[in-house]
Order: structure tokens, then sequence, then C-alpha cells
């Protein structure tokens, strides 16, 4: 799909039905996954591409891509982030990486 979800409904759909078709009853995270993007059902006609789910953070403008930044943040999170976000004090002038 590339770096975001600005994607065309017909090729989702087909990501989706790829997924769909190695799913098993013991393993739905690839479902789950494709999910947490959008829907094939739903579709933006003004803008030709489906549907952004809430969970989908940023989407594509400003150069910001979903599926890049998640890649990234996921290779570069520890525990120590997770602490830091939960129970320190706000930092708004951090710059960088972040989910701000």
């Amino acid at each position: 799909m590339g770096n975001n979800v600005t994607v065309a409904r017909p090729r989702f759909a087909g990501v989706v039905r790829k997924v769909a078709d190695g799913t098993t009853a013991r393993d739905r995270r690839a479902p789950d996954f494709a999910a947490a993007f959008g829907s094939d059902v739903f579709e933006d006609k003004d803008k030709g591409r489906i549907e952004y789910s809430d969970l989908c953070f940023i989407t594509g403008s400003g150069h910001q891509h979903f599926l890049a930044t998640a890649k990234v943040l996921a290779r570069s999170a520890g525990p120590e982030h997770l602490r830091e976000a939960l129970f320190e004090t706000w930092r708004y002038a951090d710059k960088g990486l972040s989910l701000q």
C-alpha cells in the first residue's frame, strides 16, 4: 500500500482479500492490523480513497506517512518512552518523531 493509507477502495479491498485468505482462527493479527487503517466498504468519494479509521493518526499530508511513521516508532520506542509518556511532564518543545 505504500507509506500511507491514502489508497483507493478497490486496491485496499484487494489487500483485505489477501489478508483474509491467509487468516486462521489462531492468528488474527493481519486482519486486525488491516482493520486499524480503514474499511474497504466505506469510501471518501470526493478524495477517491478509503475512509480512515479513528486509529489512523496521520494521513500523509505534509509528508507525514502513517505506515512509515508507525514502522519507525515501533523500532525506536521502548519501555522508557512509554513510562515517560504516561508519567512524566509533557514537553511541547520536543521535535522529531512523536505522536504529538
